[in-house]
């Protein structure tokens, strides 16, 4: 029997993705429901045929005014709000276990596809009741809201696979334009809003444009300080500078948001993972001696939970030992070295099985 559940799905020229993204949960719920927002391809027949009931909408330049539309259309009691680009990659019970436990907004796992060796993982509310009064409100990177307040989710154990960071995805799209004119037009009213401010920098960032992005994280650090409440996105906007930082090679500013912001979040790993990776970038011959502490420390941290961090999968892990046998294969410790690479490698790293076939090679 399917589960009382609308999936809901804003799309806008996604022949490509869409039918994937429909038949990874199809068998399981009840209603699946597309707005479309002015498609010029084959998204809509393409929906229609995989069983969705597809519904045309004129593009307002809002994404919550289109959510709070598709909402509308749902007729089951739960709501499951899914992208285009995004796959389900659960089952039955993983969704019947959540609405039996749900009691207010659900977060769940989106594992972000980089590239085949780099995932990034992070939780976002998705899953909630309908006709309780949620909304969502911000033109872009829209937010869950009830009775004008964000609400605290419960951590779910639905996953989803999300498609849309890969650069074969970026770069065929001009979304990247348009969400910053968007952003830009949300902050022209709001201007001192932070997460407003730090998804601009994150967009900023994906277009690499770094100099933009550090200024974005900058002013939303400036925001998020002079109010009285800490964000929950600002471990992920300390790491996100950081980034950008390190793109545009500024050491020394770096540096001190490294040691600031392990002070702050002991336990986020991908922050030591990148302080080693940025003097391993910089040449720093004077804290080189610091790059197997900070890379066991990863080791012994294991991957950062992301529940609260957003993470790169395997700097608790096989990307961790990948670096520390790096480390030993440049100060000529080849006996370390291949102990390193071979652990990484166990771990399925084929950058590590690499490394191990050049060593081989010079043996």
């Amino acid at each position: 029997m399917s589960l009382p559940i609308s999936i809901c799905i804003l799309a806008k020229d996604e022949d490509e993705l869409i039918v994937e993204c429909i038949e990874s949960v199809s068998r399981f719920v009840r209603e699946i429901i597309v707005l479309d927002t002015g498609s010029s391809d084959g998204t809509i027949e393409l929906a229609t045929r995989a069983g969705a009931s597809v519904f045309q909408y004129e593009w307002e330049g809002d994404f919550s005014k289109a959510r709070n539309h598709l909402i509308s259309l749902a007729s089951e009691p739960y709501i499951f709000m899914l992208d285009a680009d995004e796959r389900f990659t659960g089952g039955k019970e993983e969704l019947e276990n959540t609405i039996k436990e749900l009691t207010g907004v659900g977060q769940v796992k989106i594992v972000n596809y980089i590239s085949n060796e780099e995932q990034s993982e992070t939780y976002v509310s998705r899953i909630f009741k309908n006709k309780q009064g949620f909304y969502y409100d911000g033109v872009i990177h829209e937010q869950l809201m009830l009775n004008g307040m964000t609400i605290t989710p419960q951590k779910t154990r639905v996953s989803i696979k999300h498609l849309g960071y890969q650069k074969e995805i970026v770069s065929g799209k001009r979304k990247l334009e348009r969400n910053i004119a968007l952003l830009k037009k949300q902050l022209s009213v709001q201007p001192h809003n932070p997460y407003v401010l730090f998804q601009l920098g994150r967009t900023f960032y994906v277009q690499g444009d770094y100099t933009q992005a550090v200024t974005s994280f900058l002013e939303a650090n400036r925001c998020i300080e002079s109010s009285s409440e800490v964000p929950t996105y600002y471990p992920s906007l300390v790491l996100q500078l950081a980034y950008s930082l390190m793109k545009l090679k500024q050491w020394d500013q770096l540096k001190k948001l490294f040691l600031f912001g392990i002070e702050k979040y002991p336990h986020y790993t991908d922050l030591y993972f990148m302080y080693g990776v940025s003097i391993i970038e910089s040449k720093n011959i004077s804290e080189f001696s610091l790059i197997p502490q900070l890379f066991t420390t990863c080791l012994e941290l294991g991957e950062a939970d992301s529940a609260y961090y957003e993470t790169v999968l395997g700097v608790g892990s096989f990307k961790a030992l990948f670096n520390l046998g790096l480390f030993y294969e440049i100060i000529g410790d080849s006996a370390k070295s291949f102990a390193y690479y071979q652990e990484s490698a166990e771990m399925g790293f084929d950058p590590a099985q690499k490394r191990i076939d050049q060593l081989q090679l010079t043996m």
